[in-house]
């Protein structure tokens, strides 16, 4: 983009009126003179710029400084020319020529742009075949003077936001970012900087928000508490909260100044992350700088602290973290006078007071969240941590009549939130036999509602192992309850079976396989032969029940052709366990032929598959083959002893 031409034709420009508020058009663009050319000199590739903002010509050898004036003192004639720049400016907002106001500082970048368009590509020749230094300057070229620019800058950039002309001081940030991507000696000042990304991040421009913070750090220019809270704010905004979190520590060991709003959005943040402990170190500095917060950020501090008792990795620290919510609770309502009305904020407060056994407090809690004169549908984190703390404290039947009661009224998110958490309770306790009854009790058409996938899995892996019913007895109340553990849905169902198949439950997984939810045509042949080598691996020596389902898998595979070594011998010895030594015989034929051609030796299940193999024989009256099996098997114990 060349600048050059902007005073020698100011009037195409200074006819365009830009509006005074932030919702005017961009219409100014394609207007400008900043935008005539292509502008394609640069004099600076230290800042790891992207090659889309170089010319071709530019990239190979980085260039010598154009003409400019060193850094220095403002004299008395620069101050008489600032003040009446300055004077000239306000003029010029007062009377809405806001895009004359950009032309103004157009004007002091021109000696900077004339010299990288006129002797930057000469002169960047001529360094990289010699290392002399460039030809003296004549007494007719001016100087480019960067504090000048820089003053004028930051003023016009004020004034532009105190009229509220937004397009104007986006404009002026665009520019300024394309010459300072071309020279180094582009030294914006700190109040300019910190203008430009409030603007942007008023007008919810968060990417470039990014993109001026980042031109600031490459400036070394310190940023100010509003750069950093809009910085911040622009990362959560875009959802990049582990880059937050990074930039949010990169700030404390700078020591950057961080105010009320940046701590704001970092507890939005680390509440994100579920970083209790950032959390607790932000608290601490909030109450030393005495630093006011809201009741969302009570909420998210409280929310982030809960996750460390959830984790409940480390019991001490889980428990200081309870404590601190509650302190948090009261000191809310005591000294700051705020009343809390969030959802989370009373679900947090109740884990806590659950965590360390205060459960008549988690009852006086859930108790002033009813009194409040409207009800959050968020009932997820009241009425979950209630229940837990009636169970805990031994009024399990009044959660109970909780759950009936919402399901009565009609209030299924209630009373599904309810269900899961009591389940959960007494699956995380091996509470076997309570957890059987709750199933029992709950209503077949609700579905349970779990916190989190953890723990729908843990209700699930107690209900598939438990040992209160038969196998037929468990799939028949599964069957009448698919809907209330989801096991009407595909993963779920898969998920069951997996734990089944865990649990060694041989004749639920048959019944499950027959279910009209699992048609044959679902479950794919890498499936089955996956089911199979799992079962193979699990089923003992004298299980028939077990051997029995490999039959059964083995017979849905249908082909014997695809498998391997290992889940042929395991055909075998359930073939011939389970009576059917026709199929043992052909199975082991299919065996013995594989083993002559490969050089691995045998193993304990390859002698288990022989010895059946010569029973299956013996039992069809084929005595010959029984006893080359025999020989076989005296080779094979020499390899593998006899257990």
């Amino acid at each position: 983009m060349v600048l050059s031409s902007l005073c020698c034709r100011r009037v195409a420009v200074s006819a365009v009126r830009l509006s005074r508020t932030a919702s005017t058009t961009r219409l100014f663009r394609p207007v400008g003179r900043w935008n005539r050319h292509p502008f394609t000199a640069t004099y600076s590739t230290s800042r790891d710029l992207p090659a889309s903002t170089q010319s071709p010509s530019f990239q190979t050898t980085p260039a010598s400084s154009p003409p400019s004036r060193p850094p220095h003192k403002l004299d008395a004639t620069e101050m008489a020319a600032l003040a009446h720049t300055k004077n000239h400016m306000r003029d010029l907002c007062n009377r809405g020529e806001f895009a004359a106001v950009v032309q103004e500082v157009a004007k002091w970048y021109q000696p900077l742009a004339s010299a990288l368009q006129a002797g930057g590509h000469h002169r960047i020749k001529r360094q990289s075949k010699a290392t002399t230094a460039p030809p003296p300057l004549s007494s007719s070229q001016v100087l480019y003077n960067a504090e000048m620019t820089a003053q004028v800058e930051s003023e016009a950039m004020a004034l532009l936001v105190q009229h509220r002309a937004t397009d104007a001081a986006l404009l002026l940030f665009d520019n300024l970012h394309e010459m300072a991507t071309a020279s180094s000696l582009v030294m914006p000042k700190r109040q300019t900087m910190s203008f430009i990304l409030g603007v942007l991040t008023f007008n919810r421009q968060f990417s470039r928000v990014l993109r001026a913070y980042d031109l600031s750090t490459s400036l070394s220019i310190f940023p100010t508490e509003s750069m950093n809270a809009n910085y911040l704010s622009a990362l959560v905004r875009t959802t990049q909260f582990d880059v937050a979190a990074s930039a949010w520590r990169t700030m404390c060991a700078r020591k950057y100044p961080r105010g009320l709003y940046a701590y704001r959005e970092a507890l939005h943040i680390f509440s994100t992350l579920n970083d209790a402990k950032e959390i607790m170190a932000i608290l601490d500095d909030v109450d030393i700088h005495g630093i006011k917060l809201r009741e969302v950020d009570y909420a998210r501090a409280m929310l982030g602290l809960a996750s460390a008792i959830r984790a409940d990795v480390d019991q001490s620290y889980a428990s200081d973290c309870a404590d601190l919510i509650l302190d948090l609770y009261e000191k809310m309502q005591t000294f700051e006078n705020i009343p809390p009305t969030s959802p989370e904020l009373f679900g947090s407060v109740m884990e806590a007071a659950v965590y360390i056994h205060d459960f008549d407090m988690a009852v006086t809690v859930y108790e002033d969240f009813g009194r409040l004169p409207y009800r959050a549908k968020s009932v997820d984190y009241i009425s979950g941590p209630f229940v837990e703390a009636l169970i805990s404290s031994g009024r399990s039947n009044k959660a109970m009549d909780m759950l009936q009661n919402a399901h009565a009224q009609k209030h299924h998110l209630k009373a599904s939130t309810i269900a899961g958490r009591v389940a959960f309770y007494y699956a995380s306790r091996d509470l076997d036999a309570d957890l059987m009854a709750v199933l029992a009790a709950c209503p077949p058409s609700l579905r349970l509602i779990f916190r989190s996938d953890k723990e729908a899995m843990t209700v699930l892996h107690k209900v598939t192992r438990t040992m209160t019913m038969h196998e037929v007895d468990l799939w028949t109340f599964l069957a009448s309850r698919k809907e209330l553990l989801s096991l009407d849905t595909h993963l779920w169902w898969w998920k069951a079976l997996n734990m089944a198949e865990g649990a060694k439950k041989w004749r639920l997984l048959r019944l499950m396989l027959t279910d009209p939810l699992c048609p044959p045509h679902v479950v794919k042949p890498q499936q089955w032969r996956s089911m199979l080598k799992n079962c193979a691996r699990r089923v003992g020596p004298d299980d028939v029940e077990g051997h029995a389902f490999v039959v059964y898998v083995a017979k849905r595979l249908g082909t014997r052709n695809e498998l391997t070594p290992a889940q042929l011998e395991a055909l075998v010895t359930a073939y011939s366990l389970t009576n059917d030594h026709a199929s043992a015989i052909a199975t082991f034929r299919q065996l013995h032929k594989l083993n002559l051609s490969s050089k691995q030796p045998p193993t304990q299940a390859t002698v288990t598959a022989y010895e059946s193999a010569r029973k299956s024989f013996v039992n069809l009256g084929y005595d010959a083959e029984a006893n080359q099996i025999d020989a076989i098997l005296t080779l094979q114990h020499h390899v593998v002893p006899k257990t």
